[in-house]
């Protein structure tokens, strides 16, 4: 059984100028690299950053491709951001789960997409006591994208819908605390409360 294509590198959360090291795994032969930014340099498997920032860097082979996330710090910072949250886009009941939640601010780090609970992210509905995405939570996020400003919420997975007399989703009127804390360094938690819009 051949395993999917996949590509981490270490340390994924840097200062300018210090050395990351690029491992695929999976792939059927030797990789090509791209990355998002001119202020990044990829030689051999080592990518170097010139500006802090968040980097999006992909290896390629045939039809093939994985993607990993490179994190580069202000240099001589001491004490790391604490996330913050500005805003997010307006919650609407789905009863099925699917909708797009937008989370914008700063400090988010970075943290590959996923569908499950995470020890950095976490959607409660206050109004009838029940919590995503966080932990060991039943209820599930799926995760879009996750990068330092943003993150991106696909709908609610796991047992989304269950619970006592379906307790388990949102409606509208409901109260929701959305906390995040930074992938790489722990801090935190920013939160922001939103309300449950009625469907379009």
């Amino acid at each position: 059984m051949v395993a999917n294509p996949s590509l981490t590198v270490s340390p994924d959360n840097v200062v300018p100028g210090q050395d990351a090291t690029l491992s695929p795994s999976g792939f059927a032969g030797p990789v090509t690299y791209s990355v998002n930014s001119t202020s990044a340099l990829i030689s051999g498997n080592l990518v170097v950053a010139s500006a802090p920032g968040t980097y999006t860097i992909t290896a390629t082979y045939g039809g093939e491709s994985a993607t990993a996330y490179l994190y580069v710090s202000s240099a001589g910072s001491t004490t790391p951001a604490l996330p913050t949250i500005a805003s997010v886009s307006p919650l609407q009941l789905q009863p099925t789960g699917t909708q797009t939640i937008t989370i914008n601010g700063q400090g988010f780090g970075t943290q590959y997409p996923y569908s499950g609970d995470s020890p950095f992210l976490e959607v409660k509905d206050t109004t009838r006591e029940w919590d995503a995405g966080h932990a060991t939570d039943l209820v599930h996020l799926y995760v879009i994208s996750w990068t330092d400003s943003q993150i991106i919420i696909g709908g609610f997975t796991g047992d989304y819908g269950g619970g006592l007399l379906d307790n388990y989703q949102l409606k509208p009127g409901d109260q929701v605390t959305i906390s995040v804390w930074n992938a790489q360094t722990g801090f935190g938690p920013a939160t922001y409360t939103a309300t449950v819009g009625q469907m379009p």
